[in-house]
Formats: C-alpha cells, structure tokens, sequence
C-alpha cells in the first residue's frame, strides 16, 4: 500500500502534459481530462484522489479501465465481472453487466454526467449512455464537457505515436488515434508488415479500413504476438460483421478477444474450429460452443460430437450435464427424481459482491462473519433469502468488519478508524491517524477485552472469545472477563481435520493415527473437512468432490453454476449444509443430505430450484439471484395447499347436527347465554 501511495503522489506531480506518456507506463493511473481527479487502482484496492487528497478507498477490489469525470462526480471501473459507477463518496451508483466487445478493445478514457443521464466516452471518442444493467450508444449527445471536445479534436503527435509503439502490449488508456495523417497511416502499414503488433492495434484503434487487408492476413499466423493485436484490430473495425472472415484465425493460438466474439455472434462456420480447442481453452471453448448451438454438453469432446451429428434435443437427457434434468421436467419424464437425486438441492443463492469472505450457515440463515461493508446486508433467511440483520447505517462503505452473531458484537476497522457496535449502538470509536502520540477516543470506551494492540481478530465460533495477535503471540480473550488464553500456532501450510487425526497438503491426505498416506491423483485448490472429520470435500476437475477421508474414496461429485471461480468450502455446524463462495461475492448453499423432491407441483419450477439453472434455447442458464428466489416464491405458492371450500359447509351442518339431536334430547332448543350489554347512560 505505500508503494501505490508513493505512486499517486509522484503521479500528481506531473504536469497534465506529462501523464499521458506516465499512464502508458503506469496503465492502473487514471485521470480526469482536466488533470484533477485520478483514481488508481492495484491489487490493494480502488483509490480516488481530488489533487493530493485521498477521498475514498475500496480496500481488496482489484479495478481495471477506470474513468473519471472533470468535476469528480462520477467514477467508472471494471470490477472483476461487472462495470460499477461510482459517485464522489465511493458509493456504488449502478452495476453493469454484458459490456459491448468494443470496451474490452478500447478502454474507456472519461465520464460525465449531463440531465441525470450518464455518459462514458472511449479512448477514440465513442460515446455510450449508461444505466442499471444496459448500454446504449449515443452518437453525439448534448452536454459533452469542452475538455472532451478538445481532446477529441487534437492530432496525434509522432512523439506520442512512438511511445506507443514501443509501450508493452498491455499498456492502458492509448491516445486518441481520430485524426491521423497520411503519411503516420503509411509509417504503420508498413510496420504491421514488418510483424510489429502495436502498429495492427493502433490501425484497428484508428478505424483505419485501408489497412484492413493486410490486417487479416496477419490475423491469421499462428501463434504469434502480431496475429492477436491484428485480431483486436480487426474486431475494432468490423465487430461482429467479421466473424465469418475470422474463422480461420481459429486454426492457431486463439485471443481471448476471438472468443469472447464467437460467444456473442452466431456463426456456424466457427463451431468445429472452436471444437477442436475444447481440450486446451476449457471455458472460453466452451462457453462459445454453448453459445453458438444452444447447449450445454460439458467438456466432453465425444458427447458435443454425438449431439453435432444428429442434434436430437430429445437425446439430450442421455448426456451427463446440467440441462438433463431441464429437459426431463419439461417433457414429464418419470425419473427427473432420479435426475435431480444425483447433485445436492440448492437452498440458497446470493451474489454479495464482495472479496472473499467469512460466511457460515446457522439456524436456518446465512451469516457472514467478516469482510467488507460494500454490502450492508450481515444475515439472511435461508428460507426466502430476506435480509434479517444489516450493518449499522452510519459504518463506512470502506470499512471491514467481523461479526460476532451470538452477541450481535459488530468490530469495524478501516484507515485510521476502529470501533465497536452492539446492534445499532455504538460502544466506541478511535482515530489513530492525527495522533502522533496515542490514539483519540472520540465515542465512548474501548472494552478492557479488546486491547488496541489485537491484530488479525476474529470472533470465536461460540461467540464468547476474541482471538488475534497479541505481543507475536496468539491469544483467546474472554469477552465476559477478559481472561487471557494462549493458543497454539496453526500449522504452516495443509489443513487439518477438527478432530486432529487427519492432515491434507499439496500432495497427500496423511491418517496421522494410522500412520497411513494417501496421495490424491487430482490436483486439489480448495478443500475443507466436514465438522466429524469423516468427509472432505473439495474442488475436483471444475466440480465439487466429496471424498471418505478412511480410505479416500470418492463419495460423489457434482457441478456447481460457477466452477472455474470457486474460493471457498465450507461446512455448517451439523455437516449437512455445504456453502461454497466465489471469488466475485456470489455465494451457493447446498443440502448434502436432501430428501427426494416432491414431483406433485410445477416440475420445471422443483428443477430450475434444484439445480440453480435455467433452460434458454436449449442450454442451461445460471440463474441469477433475484431469479432463483423469484422461483422459489413461485414454488412455495404453488405447493401451498388450497383451502378446502367444502370445510365451512361440513362444520355448518355439522353444527345443526348437534343442534337436533340436543333438541330430541331434551325437547328443547339449548338457551345460549348473551352477554351482558353495558350501556352509558347520559348525566343530564
């Protein structure tokens, strides 16, 4: 963090004229036209600077392409999968999803805002309108700041051009190439012959369609530096109307830039070439190949050769991958149940978007126990997915926290802040920054159980300790007497099961009992014991693998919406609940133990909940969110039982029933007894 500190200001101090060749050296920099605002991002964090002064921070998220507008009021950056606006507080604006290809090619360069409507202009002066989850491109819209205009009209200079061509092939924002001349035109064409891979994207960037021939051609040499840069050239140009001509480029090494095309245009031509790499680009083959037949057979080459040769939509129940059982519940099959039996049930879907955290299932919700305060929800009902506790309204977005959910203890720290919540009360609050000599206490008093020099703290599982670093030594604090434990060190390295008699490495899963060794055939990046020590699971070819930790054979293995971004395993309390957390925040909980699902309702809706995905043009689509537990709501709707309209009828006439056989009794009809009437009488 003092290295990216250190940057931003030596980055500062260049005049405006110098940070232009400064970015290209630096591409995490970003400033606003007018040399105000930058905001830097790294692995650290987000950074958003007015002139010296540092305004905001997001700590843990990694941005990329950011932009900033001439009075600070808007910010724009690529976070992870999705594009976030924020405003000049660091809160989120809007989230965007499914940019156009042109964004990943040309970077956007600033941001404005003009009649509540949100523009962001491309490095070559493309301009699109922003909102919730869409695009629009604005041909020229009213409002554009003259800083814009300026910039967008100023010539290349040959200096400039040169640095760029010499920069690395991962530089940031480029100049703007609108207004080249003839003779810089001729310079590059006749560097693109010479193999140099910058000159193909400076054409591509400059719109340039005389160079187009020569452009394809190089977009064609397999493996090679100068065949990518031709490709994003190419694609600059034509976008989705070169598809056909770019099939041949699939022969060789392919860009992640020619797949990303082929998952968004439909070109048949394209789908044996994209076979073919299945084998070597797992995911982005893949997700082209489902895009472009409607889909979804995995990874096996033999299974999309089989579907290709006849393309039987009926057959597709006989392949093992997530549509089966879409398919069966739509067409009434008898054995979905048989289908379904073979994953766990989802019970819960949530997207926190956050960096990885702490998160756990108790009592029928999810809890996270620590992380950042992005998302303000702390609880949720596993049941309906509702929010049940959230942060307090006035903590800091920037914060981090843990949660200590038994005491409803909330620990936030960020910069030079800390303190301490009890529900929505805060118990204290210290700022350490302006205090040379000690910190000041400006809300209430530090508990005598959380000592200022307790570092990496967390909250025990039963609620009654803090435990962190103390002195280099690991202490347990008792919150109800602040009596002092010492811990012993974690083991470098591994993972050890809860009862001790197991340790699982890199390598090998070790039975220290028994003295025995097991040394796992598939490479393992996640994993977790189950709170009995008998089960492991772990992360296996993309799925999700449960594993007798006895003789470490595989019990089950099943697919999870999305394998190839899982950080994460975790079991609850009683070992029946599985969560599995993703590195952008999206969180999956699973019943392990799940009975068979009852097939009387609305099937589709019991395969869509099970499984967390829909079927759309023959594929299985993850589902969002909102859409999982509007599809829950569906189901419970329509497995709730319908009132019976014949029960009020058979309880009346069972009622005169007993009325006549009373009244034979005693040949009489029974008194019912009135209740007294109290009347008010008037004074006067």
């Amino acid at each position: 963090m003092k290295r990216l500190c250190l940057a931003i200001f030596t980055g500062l101090l260049l005049p405006a004229s110098a940070r232009p060749c400064m970015m290209m050296r630096a591409p995490d920099f970003s400033f606003s036209p007018n040399g105000r605002y930058a905001i830097v991002t790294s692995p650290d964090g987000i950074v958003f600077m007015d002139g010296s002064k540092e305004i905001w921070e997001h700590s843990n998220e990694w941005g990329t392409n950011a932009a900033v507008a001439d009075d600070g009021g808007l910010a724009f950056c690529h976070t992870g999968e999705t594009w976030t606006l924020f405003n000049y507080r660091g809160e989120r604006l809007a989230v965007i999803h499914n940019s156009p290809m042109e964004w990943e090619l040309d970077p956007p360069r600033t941001c404005w805002t003009h009649n509540d409507s949100r523009y962001i202009e491309l490095s070559q002066g493309n301009i699109y309108e922003v909102g919730p989850n869409q695009w629009r491109k604005a041909e020229e819209p009213a409002g554009v700041p003259n800083e814009v205009r300026r910039h967008r009209g100023r010539p290349v200079s040959n200096e400039v051009l040169g640095q760029f061509l010499k920069a690395p092939v991962t530089v940031g924002i480029p100049p703007s190439f609108r207004h080249l001349t003839s003779r810089q035109v001729e310079q590059l064409r006749l560097r693109l012959k010479a193999g140099e891979p910058r000159a193909a994207l400076v054409l591509g960037l400059a719109r340039c369609q005389k160079a187009r021939a020569e452009l394809l051609k190089s977009s064609f040499a397999p493996n090679s530096e100068p065949a990518e840069e031709a490709q994003r050239a190419v694609l600059l140009l034509d976008g989705p109307k070169s598809a056909q001509e770019l099939v041949p480029a699939l022969q060789g090494w392919t860009s992640p830039y020619l797949m990303r095309l082929y998952e968004q245009v439909p070109c048949p031509q394209a789908v044996p070439m994209l076979l073919r790499h299945l084998s070597q680009t797992r995911d982005s083959s893949r997700a082209a190949l489902v895009a472009q037949t409607r889909v979804d057979l995995g990874y096996n080459v033999s299974d999309w050769q089989s579907w290709l040769a006849s393309r039987d939509k009926t057959k597709l129940v006989d392949f093992e991958e997530p549509s089966a059982p879409l398919w069966k519940a739509i067409q009434g099959r008898s054995d979905l149940s048989q289908s379904l039996m073979k994953q766990p049930r989802l019970i819960a879907r949530f997207d926190l978007c956050g960096d990885c955290e702490d998160i756990t299932v108790l009592g029928g919700r999810l809890i996270r126990l620590e992380g950042n305060a992005h998302n303000r929800t702390l609880e949720w009902s596993l049941v309906d997915g509702r929010a049940l506790a959230t942060l307090p309204a006035s903590l800091s977005d920037n914060a981090e926290f843990r949660w200590n959910w038994q005491r409803r203890l909330l620990y936030y720290h960020y910069s030079h802040y800390c303190g301490l919540w009890h529900g929505q009360s805060e118990v204290f609050a210290e700022d350490s920054g302006k205090f040379p000599g000690g910190t000041q206490s400006f809300a209430g008093k530090r508990p005598s159980w959380l000592p200022s020099q307790l570092y990496d703290l967390c909250f025990s599982q039963d609620g009654s300790y803090v435990q962190g670093s103390l002195g280099g030594k690991l202490l347990r604090i008792s919150i109800d007497d602040g009596t002092h434990q010492s811990m012993k060190e974690p083991a470098a390295g591994g993972l050890t099961s809860p009862d001790g008699n197991f340790w699982l490495g890199r390598e090998m899963l070790m039975d220290k009992k028994k003295g025995l060794i097991h040394r796992p055939a598939l490479p393992f990046r996640h994993a977790c014991f189950s709170p009995d020590s008998q089960t492991l699971v772990a992360d296996v070819d993309e799925d999700i693998a449960l594993f007798d930790v006895k003789n470490f054979r595989m019990i089950r293995k099943f697919p999870i919406p999305e394998r190839d971004v899982m950080s994460r395993l975790a079991f609850d309390d009683s070992g029946r609940y599985l969560t599995v957390l993703g590195n952008q925040g999206s969180v999956w909980v699973y019943d392990l133990h799940s009975e068979p699902p009852d097939l009387t309702c609305d099937s589709r809706l019991v395969a869509e909940c099970w499984t967390g995905y829909r079927l759309s043009g023959g594929g299985a689509r993850k589902l969002t969110e909102a859409e999982y537990w509007d599809r829950r709501r569906r189901l419970a709707e329509t497995s709730a039982p319908a009132p019976n309209p014949y029960i009020p009828l058979c309880a009346s006439i069972f009622g005169i029933g007993l009325l006549g056989i009373a009244f034979l009794v005693t040949g009489r009809a029974p008194i019912l007894k009135k209740s007294p009437i109290h009347r008010v009488e008037s004074t006067e």
